[in-house]
C-alpha cells in the first residue's frame, strides 16, 4: 500500500500551476478539518479524475500502451488493480472523483499523510488485508476507525468518508505512530488547518484552482532552531592545542615544551570562538529569512495552453524580502533578452538594505569579517567595496543564463547611480596591482568596454550611461547594454507575467533548455579505451576487429545524434516557466506559470510522452545491436590471443 501512496504523491508533482478557477480544490470536502494546523506542508488536489482528464492522461496511457505496459502489469499483479485508471482505484475502494489532500507532518520522524475519499469501505478493507497481510488490528477512536497492520510502518484512519494513510519512519517505534494516528482520528476543530489564521487569511488572495500547496513557514523555522541546538550540543570545544598540552603533561614534557604549548592555547581558543561566532551569525542570518514568515499558499490551475499559478506569501513587516524588494517600472534584462533564458532572476531592490545584507553575509562566510575583507580588496584592487562599488548600485539587478551551443552563457545587468563614477572606479581597478589581471580595457569607439577572464573566452563588461552589463557571450553585450527590446518577450506568452506593472522580482526558465542541459550531463562522446592487442597479432584478425569497433563507434554516433534530436524536439514543446512577486500590505502576491505556446497542455504532455516512447524503443534496439557487436568483438579478441605467438 505504500506504493499506492507514493504513486498518489507523484500525481501532484507533475502539476505546477494556478489561476482563477471558481473554487479552491478542497471545496465540498471535510479536508480542512482532517489536516493538523501545524503541518509543515499541505497539498490539496481537486478530484484526481478531473486533473487527469485535463492533462489528457487517460488517452495518453492508452495511446502509448507499450511505454506503460510493464509498470501497469506489475501494479495489477501487486495490488490487484490497474492504478493508471480511475476504475482501478475504485476497485480498491478509493474515490478519485472527490478532492484529496497530502501533508508532511513531522520532518524529524518523516511523517507523511494522505487523505483519500472512500467509495467502498469493504473493498478498501479487502485491499488493505490483501496487500499488507491478514494480521491487521482495528480499533475505534471517537467516531473513527484506526487500522494498524502488523508490520508497523503505516496506519489507516477511516473517518468522514475519507481514509488517511499515515506513514512514519523513526526509531521511536509504533507508539509515536499510534499517537499521531489517534490524534488524526479525533482531531479537534481548533487543532485543524481550518483554524490556522494565516492560512485562512491567504485563501482569498490565492483564489481557486486545481492544486493548492500551503507551506507553514513558522513551523518549518523550528527546524533551524533544532539544528542550531543540536550543533551547540555536539560542537567540539576542545581544540588541538588543548589535546597537545594535556598529552604533554601526561608524558612529563620538559618545562620549555609545556610553556610553548601553553602559549598556543589562547590563539587556538580565539580561533575556535571566532568560528563559533561565525556559525551563530549564519543561523541568525538564515532565521531572518524564515522566522518572520506566517506562511505561503500557492494555487495552480490547469488551463488550455498553460498551467498558471497565483499565490500569496504572508510576511511580517520587518521581513528581509519586504525591506529589500521594491516595485519596478520594468525588468530591463528580461526585456532585452534575444531568446528565452535557461534561467533568469531580476529584481528591484533597496540598495541600502542590499548593502547591509551583503555585509552580514561576508561577516559569517569570511573568517576575517567584512571590514578586513574590504581592506584586502582595497589593497589588491585600489577600491573600497562599500564606498566605491556598492554605493553605485541604484537598485535594479538582473542575473541570467542561456545556452550558447554547448556552453553556458552568464549575463549580469545593473542600474547605477552615476555611470561616470563607475568608469572612474573601473579605471582605478585597471591601474591596481591585481586589477591588471582582472580587467583589460577594450574600448571600441564610443563604447566603454572591458574584458575580464572567463572559462573559455573573455567576458565583456560594458557601461552604457548609468547602466552596466556583463556577458560571457561577447556578441550579446552591446545589445544588452542598450537595454533595447529583445526578441524573447515579444513572442513569449510569459511576457504577460514578467512585464506586468508593480512587480518587484521575477524568475524565469526555459524548461526545454533545462531538459537539454540535464540530458547533456548524462551523454557525450566518452568511451572506454580499447583492450590492447598482444604482440604479433594476426593482421587479418586485427582488420576484422577494427571493422567491428568502427561499427560500434558509428552506432554510438548515431545514438548521440538521435538524442540531440530528441532534446530539440522536447525543447520545442516545452515553454517558459515564470514566477513574479508583487508587494502588498501583507507580503507578496505571486503570479506566473508554465506556458506551452500554441499547444494545449494535454497535447504538450502527449507530445513529450511520444518522444520518450520513441526513445525507449530506440534505446532497446541500440542496446541489442551493441551487445551483438560486443560478442563479435570478444570472439575475435579470443581468436587473436589464441593465434598470437607465445611471449
Amino acid at each position: 500500500m505504500r506504493l499506492v501512496v507514493l504513486l498518489l504523491l507523484s500525481f501532484q508533482v507533475v502539476l505546477p500551476r494556478v489561476g482563477h478557477a471558481a473554487s479552491p480544490p478542497w471545496e465540498g470536502s471535510p479536508l480542512l478539518d482532517l489536516v493538523p494546523k501545524d503541518s509543515y506542508v499541505v497539498s490539496f488536489s481537486a478530484p484526481v479524475a478531473t486533473i487527469a482528464e485535463k492533462l489528457g492522461l487517460p488517452k495518453l496511457f492508452d495511446r502509448h500502451k507499450a511505454l506503460f505496459a510493464e509498470g501497469r502489469a506489475g501494479l495489477v499483479k501487486q495490488v490487484g488493480a490497474d492504478l493508471l485508471t480511475v476504475a482501478g482505484w475504485e476497485k480498491l475502494g478509493i474515490d478519485f472523483k472527490r478532492p484529496a489532500a497530502f501533508a508532511y507532518l513531522d520532518a524529524n520522524r518523516n511523517q507523511r499523510l494522505a487523505w483519500l475519499a472512500v467509495s467502498d469501505p469493504a473493498a478498501l478493507d479487502v485491499a488493505i488485508t490483501k496487500n499488507l497481510g491478514a494480521d491487521v488490528a482495528r480499533r475505534t477512536v471517537g467516531a473513527a476507525i484506526v487500522v494498524a497492520p502488523a508490520f508497523g510502518g503505516v496506519r489507516f484512519i477511516l473517518r468522514d468518508g475519507y481514509v488517511g494513510v499515515l506513514t512514519h519512519e523513526s526509531d521511536d517505534g509504533v507508539a509515536a505512530l499510534d499517537a499521531i494516528a489517534d490524534r488524526l482520528a479525533n482531531l479537534a476543530a481548533g487543532d485543524a488547518l481550518s483554524a490556522n489564521e494565516a492560512f485562512k487569511a491567504s485563501v482569498p488572495t490565492a483564489g481557486g484552482g486545481h492544486i493548492a500547496i500551503w507551506w507553514d513557514i513558522k513551523a518549518l523555522s523550528g527546524l533551524i532552531d533544532q539544528d542550531e541546538a543540536q550543533w551547540k550540543e555536539n560542537r567540539e570545544t576542545e581544540t588541538y592545542a588543548d589535546v597537545e598540552l594535556r598529552e604533554a603533561k601526561n608524558n612529563n614534557a620538559p618545562p620549555d615544551e609545556l610553556k610553548r604549548l601553553e602559549d598556543a592555547i589562547a590563539p587556538a581558543h580565539a580561533d575556535r570562538d571566532r568560528r563559533f561566532a561565525q556559525e551563530e551569525k549564519a543561523y541568525a542570518f538564515g532565521r531572518r529569512f524564515v522566522t518572520p514568515v506566517e506562511g505561503q499558499l500557492v494555487v495552480m490551475t490547469i488551463g488550455d495552453s498553460a498551467i498558471t499559478l497565483q499565490g500569496v506569501a504572508r510576511l511580517a513587516p520587518d521581513h528581509v524580502a519586504r525591506l529589500l524588494l521594491k516595485p519596478s517600472g520594468t525588468m530591463t534584462l528580461a526585456r532585452a533578452m534575444p531568446s528565452a533564458p535557461l534561467g533568469l532572476v531580476e529584481a528591484s531592490v533597496d540598495p541600502k538594505v542590499l548593502t547591509q545584507l551583503f555585509k552580514e553575509f561576508v561577516d559569517f562566510t569570511d573568517s576575517r569579517g567584512f571590514e578586513a575583507f574590504q581592506s584586502g580588496m582595497k589593497e589588491a584592487l585600489g577600491v573600497e567595496l562599500e564606498a566605491d562599488v556598492l554605493s553605485l548600485l541604484k537598485g535594479h539587478l538582473g542575473l541570467g543564463f542561456r545556452m550558447g551551443g554547448q556552453s553556458l552563457t552568464t549575463l549580469f545587468a545593473a542600474d547605477l547611480v552615476d555611470g561616470a563614477k563607475a568608469r572612474a572606479m573601473l579605471d582605478r581597478v585597471v591601474q591596481s596591482p591585481e586589477g591588471k589581471q582582472l580587467l583589460t580595457p577594450a574600448h571600441d569607439g564610443g563604447k566603454q568596454v572591458w574584458q575580464l577572464p572567463w572559462s573559455e573566452s573573455p567576458a565583456l563588461l560594458q557601461l552604457e550611461g548609468d547602466y552596466v552589463v556583463m556577458s560571457s557571450e561577447a556578441a550579446l553585450t552591446d545589445g544588452l547594454a542598450k537595454a533595447g527590446k529583445g526578441a524573447w518577450l515579444s513572442s513569449d506568452s510569459a511576457a504577460a507575467w514578467l512585464l506586468a506593472p508593480g512587480v518587484a522580482a521575477i524568475g524565469a526558465s526555459d524548461i526545454g533548455q533545462l531538459f537539454k542541459l540535464f540530458f547533456m550531463s548524462f551523454s557525450g562522446d566518452w568511451k572506454a579505451a580499447p583492450e590492447p592487442l598482444p604482440e604479433g597479432a594476426d593482421p587479418k584478425l586485427v582488420k576484422k576487429l577494427d571493422a567491428i569497433r568502427g561499427k560500434k563507434d558509428a552506432l554510438e554516433a548515431a545514438k548521440n545524434k538521435e538524442n540531440e534530436k530528441l532534446t530539440s524536439d522536447v525543447d520545442a514543446i516545452l515553454g517558459t516557466l515564470a514566477v513574479t512577486a508583487s508587494p502588498t500590505d501583507a507580503g507578496f502576491v505571486l503570479v506566473g506559470g508554465q506556458s506551452f505556446g500554441t499547444k494545449t497542455v494535454a497535447a504538450a504532455i502527449d507530445g513529450i510522452t511520444g518522444i520518450l516512447a520513441k526513445r525507449t524503443v530506440a534505446e532497446r534496439k541500440h542496446s541489442e545491436a551493441l551487445q551483438k557487436l560486443y560478442k563479435e568483438e570478444q570472439t575475435i579478441m579470443e581468436a587473436i590471443y589464441k593465434a598470437a605467438p607465445a611471449p
